[in-house]
């Protein structure tokens, strides 16, 4: 594979790729809890009025189970973790190509398109990792470090 089909169908292919997650688990994310937020608040600010409005008793009955349903999606799909695990990937690609196309770094020697493909699949291959990590505890195969991970899928 050539410099410029790598750039196409590999490197800017999972740049969009991860932008894309990245912009959507950070949408997602914001809406639930915006939601979560104006629910908890809601609860409490009808429940006083229960007695000379008895159609609050259904207002705040279906809140606490909205408010239960949307704890229960970001916890179960980590729209926090992976916005920012997306974006951190996304942007450590971006800083790759363009260390590489300004001939900075480690791509101002030679083999430098060989060196730019090994450090991008290498954060791709991190990336990986991590999710299948998270993926085997979550099915309760790992142990618990994996579900504590914060760190950067690395350059």
């Amino acid at each position: 594979m050539g410099e410029q089909e790598y750039f196409e169908q590999r490197l800017d292919d999972q740049i969009n790729w991860y932008d894309k997650k990245s912009v959507f688990s950070q949408q997602r994310y914001k809406q639930l809890r915006t939601a979560e937020i104006v629910l908890s608040l809601l609860i409490p600010f009808a429940t006083p009025f229960i007695p000379s409005n008895h159609y609050l008793v259904y207002v705040v009955g279906v809140s606490s189970v909205a408010l239960a349903l949307i704890a229960g999606l970001l916890s179960l799909h980590n729209y926090r973790d992976n916005w920012v695990e997306y974006r951190n990937t996304c942007e450590n690609l971006k800083r790759e190509k363009y260390m590489y196309l300004t001939k900075t770094g480690p791509y101002a020697r030679e083999n430098r398109f060989a060196i730019l493909v090994e450090r991008v699949e290498t954060i791709m291959s991190c990336e990986r990792d991590i999710w299948q990590e998270v993926a085997r505890y979550s099915a309760g195969e790992g142990d618990r470090s994996a579900s504590t991970y914060s760190g950067s899928t690395g350059s």
